[in-house]
């Protein structure tokens, strides 16, 4: 994530997957993403909707990743994200392993 955009206190947490749980503080948010970063040659993150939910955004996301040092070539997964903002900056990171969950995560029905 960007420098700038995370507030200083900011939380980042996965629902699933290796980083599942909540990571705290600038540190530990760039950490658990550089981490999830390792194992791949390319991640491309591409934002196919955005929901303006008040203080919220939710993010549906496309991945393109190809692994480090595989023939296997690249594959894609969508999944989503719910943003809190405050003061311009953001608070909070909900990593939803579907669009749907993401959706509920926020309040939205699908």
């Amino acid at each position: 994530m960007r420098r700038g955009v995370l507030a200083g206190d900011s939380a980042l947490t996965f629902k699933r997957g290796p980083q599942a749980g909540t990571h705290k503080g600038l540190v530990q948010v760039r950490a658990a993403v550089a981490d999830l970063q390792a194992g791949f040659a390319t991640w491309r993150v591409e934002p196919l909707e955005l929901i303006d939910s008040g203080d919220r955004v939710v993010a549906i996301v496309a991945n393109r990743l190809r692994p480090k040092g595989g023939e296997s070539g690249e594959f894609e997964y969508r999944n989503g994200f719910v943003f809190t903002l405050s003061d311009g900056l953001i608070v909070s990171v909900i990593g939803y392993p579907t669009p749907t969950e993401a959706r509920e995560g926020a309040g939205l029905q699908e």
